[in-house]
């Protein structure tokens, strides 16, 4: 069943509309989100991808120079010492001024062949034997670490290289050892993030191990002094690359720091939230935009709705009305040329067709009566009025002397009588009108012989009978004598109604949507308004001694032809009658 707040028109419009914006909107609106944050998250990816980078050559930086300084020492010319075993504090000295120079250097100590402490800067370590370290006759420094020990806050980087015999090239003395702090070593990545921060993102630094494992950077350390190991998906196998990690919905950028005996990699870590907060914005600011749309796709749906359904509600209260009997409807005004307005102007077409409908059956049920009463006063009436009219012509040839009053009576009788049988014809003739023969008819001839017919009658009560020329073809399909008919009735009818020195108009029109007509103009006393109602009805008639039935049978005699006859007037100022018939020239 329909819900009941969609049975108006106006409701449905507003139901569309508001479908046609927010279902069109919200999709536009999540496609645009889909794709703004895959692209975001992409540019996002690359970037921290660049940073990652960027720390992980500063890191290998480091690292590589520590080596090489390492290197350098190892190579000096002091460490003969170790070979002519004076291992007094010479070297000792020498790291320690080397320690105190270097902020990252915690602890350096040189061994001999067997392991022993014969330097260091730590002099409890002096005359110990340690364990041996990874790579420790290798010539290129090797490093391990970063591990915890006792001795210090963090977790150490721990160096080792093997200190040259200088008599031997291919020979070994000893190796040289150093413990370096290695939160100061990755300091370098915490430059690097704020440099990254001025740009206003937030990312975290972290070194990872060949196994994932977090082993440094620039988050606070997680359980056992390293920081959280960060679980992710790379988007790409080797070299710079960018993921998601889940875990912590964090996008991540990696770079490996690219040290042959080093398969360690930077990490850039930012929150997923903070890196796509632009976005996430931008969602808002969509979704404040739609409302706006949404609100104002309404009320313009509103506006229309109360234009469109305007005209349905007039034409709803017209339609009631013109079901009442008697009703006066007026022409409802055409706003619009859309289907509404083409609905109206049908609608207008239809009340004035079921008016003059309504107007026929009425004027055909009057001369119906009309006719049924002259039927019965033609059988009735006819012959006493010929008895009485021949006995009163017998009375006067009968008549003797100069009986001057009888005469005078005789001949009011007969001439009472002669009105009555004009009467009773024009009673049959309106009640039994003869069948048109239509054809082709020339309006302007017509007139003009009309014209010419009450010329004579015209001139002797000092009125002017003027044809006007027509503006184009005037050929109406009627038939000529009964429309002659017409036109000299309504001619008969101006002439009676002026006073001398008045003019009567004749005028042919062209008219137009397969109509052509006539117009028959006076200069009299006009019609008042009461009047024009009933003008048209059988005997109502204004002039004394008319019968009331002239008007009734123009009108009779038009609509039988499928025309019009209206009359136009203002008292004082004459009247003016329009007929119009079906056009007969073929256009």
């Amino acid at each position: 069943m329909r819900p009941a707040f969609l049975r108006s028109v106006r409701a449905k419009l507003m139901a569309l509309s508001l479908g046609l914006v927010v279902v069109p909107g919200a999709v536009v609106a999540f496609l645009a989100s889909s794709s703004a944050t895959a692209a975001l998250e992409r540019a996002v990816g690359r970037q921290l991808a660049t940073v990652a980078s960027d720390g992980a050559q500063a890191l290998a930086s480091v690292i590589e120079a520590e080596r090489a300084r390492l290197a350098g020492w190892a190579g000096q010319e002091i460490m003969r010492e170790v070979v002519v075993g004076d291992v007094d504090k010479r070297i000792s000295r020498f790291l320690l001024g080397q320690r105190d120079r270097i902020p990252m250097l915690l602890d350096a100590v040189v061994v001999d062949a067997a392991r022993v402490a014969v330097a260091a800067t730590d002099p409890a370590v002096l005359g110990t034997s340690l364990p041996a370290a990874r790579g420790a006759g290798a010539a290129r420094p090797t490093m391990t670490g970063p591990r915890t020990t006792p001795r210090h806050d963090g977790p150490v980087l721990d160096f080792a290289v093997a200190i040259p015999d200088p008599d031997d090239p291919g020979a070994t003395v000893g190796t040289l050892r150093a413990t370096y702090d290695w939160r100061v070593a990755t300091a370098p990545l915490a430059a690097v993030r704020a440099g990254i921060a001025a740009l206003g993102s937030d990312v975290a630094l972290l070194v990872v191990d060949d196994a994932g494992r977090a082993i440094g950077g620039t988050e606070p350390p997680g359980e056992g002094g390293v920081p959280r190991a960060v679980a992710w998906a790379p988007s790409t196998a080797g070299g710079p690359a960018y993921g998601v990690a889940g875990r912590e919905d964090a996008l991540v950028g990696r770079a490996r720091l690219g040290l042959p005996d080093l398969r360690w990699s930077v990490l850039a870590v930012e929150p997923r939230a903070d890196a796509l907060a632009p976005l996430h914005a931008m969602r808002r600011r969509l979704v404040a935009i739609l409302m706006l749309v949404v609100l104002l796709g309404l009320a313009i749906a509103a506006f229309l709705a109360h234009r469109m359904a305007q005209p349905l509600r007039v034409l709803t209260r017209a339609t009631a009305e013109l079901s009442r009997v008697g009703a006066e409807l007026q022409a409802l005004p055409v706003r619009s040329q859309d289907e509404i307005g083409q609905l109206t102007a049908a609608f207008n077409r239809m009340a004035a067709d079921l008016r003059r409908a309504h107007d026929d059956l009425v004027a055909t049920a009057r001369l119906a009566s009309v006719g049924e009463i002259a039927a019965g006063i033609a059988h009735e009436v006819r012959t006493p009025l010929g008895i009485l009219r021949g006995s009163a012509q017998m009375l006067g040839r009968a008549l003797q002397g100069d009986g001057a009053r009888e005469r005078e009576l005789i001949d009011m009788i007969v001439g009472e009588v002669d009105r009555i049988e004009r009467v009773v014809s024009g009673l049959t003739e309106l009640a039994k009108p003869h069948a048109p023969a239509i054809e082709p008819t020339p309006l302007v001839p017509l007139l003009t012989r009309v014209a010419d017919f009450v010329a004579g009658q015209a001139r002797g009560a000092g009125i002017a009978v003027r044809v006007a020329p027509a503006a184009g073809p005037c050929t109406a399909r009627c038939d000529p004598e009964q429309i002659y008919q017409v036109v000299l009735n309504l001619v008969v009818n101006a002439l009676q109604a002026q006073p001398a020195g008045g003019e009567v108009r004749l005028r042919a029109l062209a008219g137009r949507d397969g109509r052509v007509g006539f117009e028959v103009s006076d200069d009299g006393p006009g019609v008042a308004p009461e009047a024009r109602a009933l003008i048209f009805a059988p005997f109502y008639t204004r002039r004394e001694g008319g019968t009331g039935l002239g008007l009734a049978l123009v009108e009779r005699i038009v609509r039988a032809h499928g025309g019009t006859v209206t009359v136009a007037s203002a008292p004082g100022a004459g009247a003016t009658f329009h007929v119009e018939l079906p056009r007969g020239d073929g256009a």
